[in-house]
């Protein structure tokens, strides 16, 4: 947000401003996000998302397949409210042996 570049939401660990985080997690099969907002006093969940994965993500052979999460990323962020930031927590094999395309535009 353009605020942050003169004030900064957090300062000494105290909240100033309330913000809208997306967090989203990808497992084996599927995509698992939380819709948080974060505000000076509390911070609370408003929505849970979960998108399972139609192709396979994981194969014996190649490994993790990055374009099976881009469905499952998309469809969460399409079905989130407006956000302020997006946090995604990728599996360390994902990014370790392949490359990770994310759907964003």
């Amino acid at each position: 947000m353009i605020r942050e570049l003169f004030i900064p939401s957090v300062i000494k660990g105290a909240r100033y401003f309330s913000q809208k985080v997306l967090g989203i997690t990808l497992e084996e099969n599927c995509a698992t996000g939380a819709l948080i907002n974060k505000s000076p006093k509390s911070s609370t969940v408003e929505k849970v998302f979960y998108e399972k994965s139609e192709e396979n993500s994981y194969d014996q052979k190649s490994g993790w397949n990055p374009k099976a999460f881009a469905g499952p990323i998309s469809k969460i962020i399409k079905s989130a409210e407006k956000f302020d930031q997006l946090i995604i927590a990728i599996p360390s094999s994902i990014v370790v042996f392949k490359e990770l395309e994310l759907p964003f535009y």
